[in-house]
């Protein structure tokens, strides 16, 4: 495994404007903070994140960190740039690489998204596309450089992350098994500074295709999604959250974000890779779904994935977020329209297939094909996490869909009820809400 063991980058200076991955040369043990010419710009080493901009600017972030709704980590300044290194030290690679603070790269899935754990319920699942065999979900922490405002992660699972050694067994004990895909998300999966070195790894044992699902914002700066590519990395999921500045910014509670996410997704698109965009569905961004789709169009996307906000953990009191399913399948069913005008596949996560009538096949089950899920806390199928849906009331019985359709999720329920699928399926309601939505 020399290209991920014995990787040590070369120092490349900080600048004022970009991010990138520096070139790899001979190994050796991981610097406590990198000579550059003149910035003074620290390595991510011991939690002091992606810094850039000396002691003043770190002072300036930590204050905004405080005044946000929801501990976060403290953020470096969205134009600053880091060195970040690529290789896998030796040193760390049996125990949790905790040294990675929040920097300029957002998140679903929280990176919009988010993986989940079975006990935790965090972030967005991976979605896999169809034709392939098996996909090994590997979540490398929880941590990430933005707060977005339904991202169920917590602050204290922030805290907690894979050590490179775990995942690299992980990736070799999977293949052997016959997995051939895997996904490298999180948190945000771009703020590990062994990332160059697991994708290289998940190419050397076998994977045919490597994820990365990310929120875009290092890939502003191309070189870094061209390093990315030349590791290995065959498909990109990137986090748009929400197309419009204003909201965006707002949801991801970070200024100054909106520039780089759209840099970035544009340049994934523009190399050619056919990324998929993650998109999230609260109450708040509900409403402009169609006009996300024509946004994308423009910017050369043309696959996203629509994802139902979750009630769970960090998330779990946002009850006013989470918006009908009838409501949902109103405006997807525009979307839909939409996408199919213009050459944009959309696929619904998390509405049951008797709510989305006409557009039935659209809907898209994660678990449905073989997931295995790795978090810092547990290793598991993506059949038995709380962000598959697995709750089928009385209503669903005689459906002919019931053998594909994953039902309702428990979050939802305890909000709702039934009341929706038993309308559809004209059937009585028997499943009545047990939580109350918080008046704004």
């Amino acid at each position: 495994m020399e290209s991920t063991t014995g990787m040590a980058p070369a120092r490349t200076a900080c600048t004022a404007s970009t991010r990138q991955w520096p070139s790899i040369t001979r190994p050796r043990r991981s610097p406590k903070r990198a000579r550059t010419a003149s910035s003074g710009c620290r390595r991510p080493w011991r939690g002091s994140g992606w810094a850039g901009g000396g002691e003043e600017a770190s002072a300036s972030t930590r204050s905004s960190a405080r005044a946000l709704p929801r501990p976060t980590p403290t953020l470096a300044p969205a134009t600053a740039t880091v060195e970040i290194v690529a290789a896998i030290p030796k040193s760390a690679s049996r125990r949790p690489n905790r040294s990675f603070s929040s920097t300029l790269n957002p998140c679903p899935p929280c990176t919009g998204r988010v993986s989940v754990a079975r006990r935790h319920g965090q972030g967005r699942a991976s979605t896999v596309s169809s034709g392939g065999m098996a996909l090994l979900d590997v979540i490398l922490g929880y941590d990430c450089n933005l707060a977005c405002d339904y991202c169920t992660i917590t602050p204290e699972m922030r805290r907690r992350a894979l050590s490179t050694r775990r995942v690299l067994d992980a990736l070799k004990s999977a293949v052997a098994e016959g997995f051939d895909r895997v996904s490298f998300t999180g948190g945000e999966p771009t703020i590990r500074t062994d990332l160059l070195g697991l994708v290289r790894a998940a190419r050397q044992v076998g994977y045919r295709d490597i994820k990365v699902q990310s929120n875009g914002l290092l890939f502003a700066h191309r070189p870094n999604l061209e390093r990315l590519v030349e590791a290995g990395a065959t498909t990109f999921h990137v986090s748009i959250h929400t197309h419009l500045r204003e909201p965006y910014e707002a949801l991801v509670r970070r200024a100054g974000t909106y520039d780089a996410m759209v840099a970035g997704l544009g340049h994934v698109a523009a190399a050619g890779l056919d990324p998929v965009a993650d998109v999230i569905l609260k109450k708040d961004t509900l409403p402009r779904l169609p006009d996300a789709i024509r946004w994308l169009e423009a910017r050369g996307v043309r696959r996203a994935d629509l994802w139902l906000v979750s009630l769970t953990d960090g998330n779990r009191d946002a009850i006013a977020s989470l918006p009908r399913m009838t409501r949902v399948a109103e405006v997807m069913a525009e979307a839909f329209d939409v996408g199919d005008a213009l050459g944009v596949t959309l696929r619904s996560l998390h509405l049951p297939r008797c709510l989305l009538g006409a557009y039935a096949d659209r809907a898209h089950d994660p678990a449905a094909e073989r997931v295995r899920v790795l978090t810092p806390d547990d290793l598991f199928d993506l059949e038995g996490s709380k962000l598959t849906p697995q709750v089928h009331v009385p209503a669903c019985e005689g459906c002919a869909d019931r053998a594909r359709c994953r039902g309702v999720r428990p979050d939802y329920l305890e909000v709702y009820g039934d009341a929706e699928i038993a309308a559809a399926r004209g059937a009585p309601s028997s499943v009545q809400p047990t939580r109350l939505a918080v008046l704004p």
